[in-house]
């Protein structure tokens, strides 16, 4: 089996080899890389990781072959392994705020197949991660994250940070504007050195809570019995996009 695995893969090599450019053209991180992407957004109770991974080709049929799995998002066993994938790759994620690592709860997990080299796919996985943090002190709150995940593999590496809710970064090591559109569209000029960023650190400060004022006031009228209990709406996901640059075949 370990044989027919690298005979298998050598004969991969030689088709990206031999193909050209075009629709379906070479990933531009290069046919082994690995990218990832991390978006922290800081709110007034929870903080919120969106998460991408970027594979291509080489490592995709890796873990095509690995998980005997398709590329077709809609089969059952696809939607099974990203499903156990989110909750793999949390652990490789480090969420710290005052010095406590949060617990990162996944709320959607989606993937895309965009074609690669020589017909062959490519993979992008975009997950969202919640983490939430407690009652607010007086003062300012330190958080640090790091991404262990595919240490060792050439890649895209970005991580950006914002905050919303009436909360402030008064520090930070990593910037709020996104460089490469949660890696779907790679700047050129950056191909051959792209960021290795994998780590964030962060001063926030959150709005103290208003006090309760108890107001008496007439009991509200009951729902009828087919409208109680509602649930609550879902939370939005989000998704991977494929790469502009194989979409306009540059």
């Amino acid at each position: 089996m370990g044989n027919r695995r690298v005979l298998v893969a050598l004969g991969l090599l030689v088709v990206l080899s031999l193909a050209t450019p075009g629709p379906g053209a070479a990933h531009p991180l290069g046919n082994f890389s690995i990218s990832r992407y991390t978006g922290i957004e800081v709110g007034r109770n929870a903080v919120t990781l969106r998460y991408f991974v970027d594979m291509a080709e080489i490592p995709t049929f890796q873990e095509l072959q690995t998980h005997g799995i398709t590329s077709d998002p809609a089969e059952l066993r696809v939607s099974r392994y990203v499903r156990d994938t989110a909750e793999t790759l949390k652990h490789g994620l480090e969420l710290q705020v005052g010095g406590r690592r949060l617990a990162l709860e996944v709320r959607s997990a989606e993937v895309i197949f965009p074609e690669g080299a020589g017909g062959l796919p490519t993979m992008k996985l975009a997950i969202l991660y919640r983490a939430f943090m407690g009652d607010s002190p007086d003062g300012p709150e330190h958080l640090s994250y790091r991404d262990d995940n595919f240490a060792s593999r050439a890649g895209w590496k970005e991580v950006i940070a914002v905050a919303h809710s009436g909360v402030a970064i008064i520090e930070r090591s990593v910037p709020a504007q996104d460089r490469s559109r949660e890696l779907s569209d790679y700047p050129t000029d950056l191909l051959d050195s792209p960021p290795q960023v994998s780590q964030a650190r962060l001063r926030f400060t959150r709005p103290m809570p208003s006090p309760v004022v108890a107001v008496l006031a007439p009991p509200a009228p009951k729902a009828p019995a087919e409208q109680r209990h509602s649930p609550a709406p879902p939370e939005p996901a989000i998704a991977p996009r494929a790469n502009v640059q194989a979409a306009s075949g540059s």
